[in-house]
């Protein structure tokens, strides 16, 4: 049985690895959709926030009196940074201090403008972040107008619980896909595996 089952799995294989592609590039679609989203929020606040700092707004006004849990909240933060990357303000904090970025963000976001990351500032807590540098015109209090960077970030935990429930779902079809293509090409081969009946002879009379 085993030997006629062979040549219809190696019929198989291409169907299979057509089907694992197939489920793979659906995770990933809807995967990156989620992440690709994840960044929405923050977008707008870092653009929001560089236009009122380019009419005149200092940083410090821009300071809420809530200061949120980085590892808690839901919600979107935002962190102002002066030219020399030290914080000036934070409505985000993590063990009620200001998380410090990775070395090298802030200059890869000076010289290729606004910047999209996962942050990750403790190993439990993972953020989607969005960091874009400003330069505004100077004006009478300031001669050279201020620089900085504009960081807005907000958790990834519900996200990623989507992506862990969609990479279930796309496990479950995967192998049902697999399991299920197998049957039906054993099934349209059943013939030409199933053991052949034997026929007794009847038996010759002997003549003397």
């Amino acid at each position: 049985m085993l030997k006629k089952l062979l040549p219809i799995i190696k019929s198989w294989l291409p169907l299979a690895f057509a089907l694992t592609v197939i489920c793979g590039l659906i995770y990933g679609t809807v995967q990156q959709n989620y992440r690709q989203n994840a960044n929405d929020p923050q977008i707008q606040m870092v653009e929001d926030i560089i236009d009122a700092l380019n009419t005149g707004l200092q940083p410090q006004n821009l300071n809420s009196p809530v200061q949120l849990d980085m590892a808690k909240t839901l919600s979107p933060f935002m962190i102002i940074y002066d030219a020399t990357g030290t914080p000036i303000i934070s409505s985000g904090y993590l063990n009620k201090q200001i998380p410090t970025l990775p070395a090298g963000v802030l200059d890869y976001a000076k010289v290729h403008g606004q910047h999209r990351l996962t942050w990750q500032p403790r190993p439990d807590v993972r953020v989607a972040a969005v960091i874009q540098p400003y330069q505004t015109q100077p004006s009478e209090q300031l001669k050279d107008g201020q620089a900085g960077f504009v960081l807005a970030a907000k958790s990834l935990r519900d996200v990623e619980k989507n992506e862990s429930q969609t990479l279930c779902l796309a496990l479950v079809g995967w192998a049902i896909s697999l399991l299920g293509s197998l049957l039906i090409m054993i099934l349209l081969n059943w013939q030409s595996i199933k053991p052949k009946p034997e026929i007794d002879l009847p038996e010759e009379p002997i003549t003397l």
